[in-house]
């Protein structure tokens, strides 16, 4: 039976190795084929992902890991004024 795993992404900072360090946590439990991972981006965290996008300065680390929980099938959630929305 497949477990459903929610990682919490919050607290972003440009540069900030502690959300990098959680979004590689995140991939890591994709390897695990009886989790269903997701991670909620919420609040600030939105910005790591517009900065990805943008390919701002010492964003590199962090765009690697979101792109491989893509492709990893893992679902990328994001909170927008108290709404949901799949990536």
């Amino acid at each position: 039976m497949e477990k459903e795993i929610c990682v919490l992404l919050t607290d972003y900072t440009k540069g900030d190795s502690l959300f990098s360090e959680k979004l590689r946590m995140a991939v890591g439990l994709t390897i695990n084929d009886d989790l269903s991972v997701k991670a909620l981006f919420l609040g600030n965290a939105r910005r790591a992902l517009e900065e990805t996008d943008k390919a701002a300065a010492g964003t590199a680390e962090i765009k690697k890991h979101i792109e491989t929980l893509s492709m990893m099938h893992a679902e990328i959630l994001v909170e927008e004024g108290g709404e949901y929305s799949v990536l």
